[in-house]
Order: C-alpha cells, then sequence, then structure tokens
C-alpha cells in the first residue's frame, strides 16, 4: 500500500550468567548460597508499521520482546555496603531473567531542518520484574532483591525540538542558533500479585508473594512524571554549545518494604538545573574536546522517606548532594 511499509524480524539469543564469589580473608560460601547459572535461550520478535501520511508526518505502529537481566551485584551473594546512603546490601542467587512484551504507538511531525514533534503511548507487560526490597533491623537498613509475579506498565510521551537561528544578530552570532528541547514523560505502573503467587527470599527461600507486595503497588524507581527541558546555544560550523538543562522527577518508591513493617521507601521528587559548556579547539593541527559541567545548580537535596497511614512523612534518609563542577579534555589519535 502507497505510504506503508513494514520492518519485522527476529533476534535469538542463548546466553549464560553465573556470579563465583572468591574465598577473599579465608572466608568461602555455602554452595546453597551460590547463584546457580541462568541457562535461557529466547526468541525475541520485534515488527514495526509506518504509515507516511504526509511528507512531513508519519505514525508508527510497533510490537516486541526484550529481556532485562540481573545485574551481578543483584545475584551476588556477598554483602556490601553503599557510603551513600550506610545501607547493607546482599543479592538474591535466585533471580530469574525479566520478560517483557513492548507495545507502542507514535506520530511523528517533521516541520523543520532538525525540528520535530512526537507524541507517543505505550504499553509494556512485564514478567517476573526485579524489584528491590528493603528490611529494617535494629540500627540498619539490610537490602536485597527478588521477582515480582508481574507488572504493567503504560503512559505516554510527548517531545518537541525547536530551532531559533540568530544569523540576523551577525557578529559571534553569525553561525549560532538557540536549541529548545522539551520532553514530557508519564508513567502508570502497577505490580500485579494473585493468590498463591510466590516469591523467594535470601535465607527465608519461598515465601508468599503477597507478604511483599500489594496488587496495584507501584514499581520501584517509577517516577510518574519526568520532565526535562533543554536551551542550548550551539554553532553550526564548529563544536561549540553551551546548555542549560532543567529536569524534574515526581516522587518514586527506592525500596519495597515487607507488609506489615515499615511503609515502602519513597525518594523525594526534586527539580534540578545542569550547566554543560561544549568547546572544540586546535593546537597544532590537533583537535581537542574540552566540557565543562556544573550539575546540580539549585543544591536540591536528597531525601527519602516514609509515607504513614495518615498521609504525614517521616525521613528516612537525606543528605545534601551539593554543586558539583567538572572538567574534561579529550582528542581522538
Amino acid at each position: 500500500f502507497d505510504g506503508f511499509s513494514v520492518a519485522a524480524g527476529v533476534r535469538y539469543e542463548d546466553a549464560s550468567q553465573s556470579v563465583t564469589p572468591l574465598p577473599f580473608f579465608g572466608f568461602d560460601f555455602n554452595p546453597i548460597f551460590l547463584a546457580p547459572p541462568l541457562n535461557n535461550n529466547y526468541w525475541l520478535p520485534a515488527a514495526t508499521i509506518t504509515w507516511n501520511f504526509a511528507e512531513d508526518m508519519q505514525l508508527r505502529i510497533g510490537a516486541s520482546r526484550t529481556i532485562g537481566r540481573p545485574q551481578f551485584r543483584e545475584l551476588a551473594p556477598p554483602s556490601y555496603t553503599d557510603p551513600d546512603n550506610d545501607r547493607t546490601f546482599f543479592g538474591n542467587p535466585n533471580l530469574v531473567d525479566t520478560e517483557l512484551t513492548n507495545f507502542e504507538a507514535r506520530y511523528e511531525w517533521y516541520f523543520g531542518r532538525d525540528e520535530y514533534l512526537n507524541i507517543a503511548g505505550f504499553y509494556k507487560d512485564l514478567e517476573r520484574p526485579i524489584e528491590q526490597l528493603a528490611t529494617s533491623g535494629d540500627n540498619d537498613v539490610n537490602v536485597t532483591f527478588l521477582n515480582a509475579p508481574a507488572a504493567v506498565l503504560y503512559g505516554f510521551e510527548a517531545e518537541i525540538v525547536k530551532m531559533f537561528p540568530l544569523y540576523n544578530l551577525g557578529g559571534i552570532f553569525s553561525s549560532r542558533r538557540l536549541r529548545t528541547q522539551l520532553n514530557y514523560t508519564y508513567t502508570q505502573s502497577e505490580v500485579q500479585v494473585s493468590a498463591g503467587d510466590t516469591v523467594i527470599i535470601p535465607f527465608l527461600g519461598e515465601q508468599p508473594a503477597e507478604n511483599y507486595f500489594r496488587d496495584g503497588v507501584q514499581l520501584t524507581g517509577q517516577s510518574d512524571h519526568l520532565v526535562n527541558l533543554q536551551i542550548s546555544l550551539e554553532d553550526e560550523d564548529q563544536l561549540s554549545q553551551q546548555s542549560l538543562l532543567l529536569s524534574y522527577a515526581s516522587d518514586r518508591i527506592t525500596n519495597r518494604s515487607p507488609i506489615g513493617d515499615a511503609p515502602d521507601i519513597q525518594e523525594r521528587g526534586r527539580i534540578s538545573l545542569d550547566f554543560i559548556w561544549r568547546q572544540g579547539f586546535s593546537i597544532a593541527g590537533r583537535a581537542f574536546d574540552a566540557t565543562l559541567e556544573v550539575r546540580n545548580i539549585f543544591n536540591e537535596d536528597f531525601r527519602e522517606f516514609y509515607r504513614a497511614p495518615d498521609g504525614s512523612t517521616i525521613d528516612a534518609l537525606s543528605y545534601d548532594r551539593g554543586v558539583s563542577v567538572s572538567f574534561g579534555l579529550g582528542t581522538t589519535f
């Protein structure tokens, strides 16, 4: 059909993943705590239908199957302490891969050179997503990982990029333009738990999933609202770009807590402003790329909290992130 195109394919993966802790300091791990190899093979199909219904507009509809594998630190039984939050982490050797089924519909309008508007809706079905579980001791918090039974994630995204030429100003602006880019993502996520579902917890073995998850609760690490705004002054004739990056992420759950224990630990949403300057130059015929970064200009602090049943909050962890400044210099040999 005129204006329609189809792209389809399938990828086959045969993977093995394992963790073998080394017996440092004369300490060896009991084999029952070691992660058994994850040996899996997958057929991962993907297909996209594109409809070019106008010269500068198109609609894409796609579906795919993908895999999310545990990180090695999530599998390995040795414990370690994160100095940022003073929490003890240890892996779960019983974790398995997360299997995802993805659907997306995306409208694209290319209304100028390097300018576009994208609006997309998406839906993801997750089998056995990996969640972070925190349990509180007398004076500390221990964190491990587990597979939730299932989850869904859906929402929409909108992004626009608009250029404003500055050539008419002359002088240093004769080859410059102002780039503006705005992105907003709204996401809803829901863990799905049914009667009879189980999870495997380190040292406890198989447990009812309802002891750790409420049906419909938000996935860990997932904010409902994400906003990113970029305003850049860039040169089209050479590498020279000065950018302000403003971002916002709403509250999100960082650590799941067992039902009947403390509430889930949440991270307070925050606004962040960064400045990045990239500049290209040459010395003795060699091209260099210098980068200056100033992060967290607003000096937003980090805050995690518990939300009580009456809606009040209690701080779980807070600290000053500070403003960071870094400089980098690169070249190609």
